[in-house]
């Protein structure tokens, strides 16, 4: 199974969560979402513009929204 990335998960303020995880075949993984709706985002690797981004109904996105929504993007590194 996957296993969790030890590291910060959460913003200070308790508004935005950023878990990281690898998967079994060695891919970075995570998810990133605000509780408000109105949060912003977290530094995330810097293989940003290769992440693979898709909405939780699994639609691909074609990049990460500047306020995040309260709905988890999920992120794929290559």
């Amino acid at each position: 199974g996957s296993r969790q990335v030890k590291d910060t998960w959460k913003s200070a303020d308790g508004d935005v969560y950023f878990p990281r995880w690898t998967r079994p075949d060695g891919t970075c993984a995570g998810a990133v979402w605000s509780v408000s709706g109105r949060g912003r985002l977290p530094q995330l690797p810097e293989f940003k513009s290769t992440l693979r981004l898709t909405d939780w109904l699994g639609r691909e996105l074609k990049g990460l929204p500047a306020v995040l929504p309260d709905t988890p993007i999920y992120f794929q590194a290559p």
